[in-house]
């Protein structure tokens, strides 16, 4: 591991730690894809103690971490609120896309750790982030590129949030690793190693990098700077021995 990567295990043992010694819950900030990786592969915590992890909604790819003591009746609740950003007439609004809800929140001068997801949906856009930051976009976040936009906090359990996919269908001649990335995004297999060797590649938020890692059904493959498919298995095996499979591709 990398020296950061080594700073960042050592800080997770000691939330673990305090959560042991005080007998509460102790949250994380946002952690990404490395990070959570990273976390779920830490053997030991102190007894009692287990780690359970929320990004606000299904396949959220940051999510936050708690550390659990071992305690009857215990009752907790992230520490991250749901934004809506929207733009205030829709009817003249320019298309806003991923990048350009980011980059507006993120040039306000907010910490990356302090955010979740960034979700876009028919018309919006919902971030989840702390409620320090929550408040402070619901006064400051106006505008997205030349489009004047309003910022209100939503409550989680009133959001509806259905991932848009693309289903694709094909024949590979194995669950590897390699050869359903080769298949996901339309490439040689050889062409997919590099991205699985410098750990570009999670599978349920793990890092992989073994090209030869078999795939099971409804694993959630990521690889940065491609995208990210649902892997729904096998559906049928030729006559001659390939395997007919289908995934879903986050859009």
């Amino acid at each position: 591991m990398t020296k950061q990567e080594v700073q960042f295990q050592k800080r997770m043992e000691e939330l673990a730690n305090t959560a042991y010694r005080r007998d509460i819950p102790v949250f994380t900030n946002f952690l990404e894809r490395n990070e959570l990786h990273i976390l779920h592969s830490i053997r030991e915590f102190p007894p009692g103690i287990r780690v359970e992890t929320s990004g606000g909604y299904e396949f959220a790819e940051r999510q936050m971490a708690v550390f659990l003591p071992d305690a009857p009746f215990l009752h907790y609740e992230y520490p991250f609120v749901s934004v809506v950003i929207a733009p205030l007439s829709p009817k003249f609004s320019e298309p806003l896309t991923h990048r350009d809800y980011m980059g507006a929140v993120l040039n306000l001068g907010i910490d990356r750790a302090q955010t979740g997801d960034f979700v876009l949906r028919q018309g919006d856009c919902v971030l989840f982030c702390t409620p320090q930051i929550g408040e402070f976009l619901t006064e400051n976040c106006v505008r997205i590129r030349h489009t004047p936009v309003s910022a209100a906090l939503c409550p989680i359990n009133d959001l509806e949030i259905r991932p848009r996919f693309r289903e694709q269908k094909g024949s590979v001649s194995s669950l590897r690793l390699d050869c359903i990335l080769a298949f996901a995004f339309h490439s040689a297999r050889g062409a997919m190693l590099p991205s699985i060797q410098n750990g570009e590649v999670f599978v349920n938020s793990r890092l992989v990098q073994s090209n030869s890692y078999l795939l099971k059904e409804q694993d959630v493959v990521s690889v940065r700077g491609h995208g990210k498919f649902i892997f729904d298995g096998v559906l049928s095996d030729t006559k001659k021995g390939r395997h007919m499979v289908r995934i879903r591709i986050f859009d």
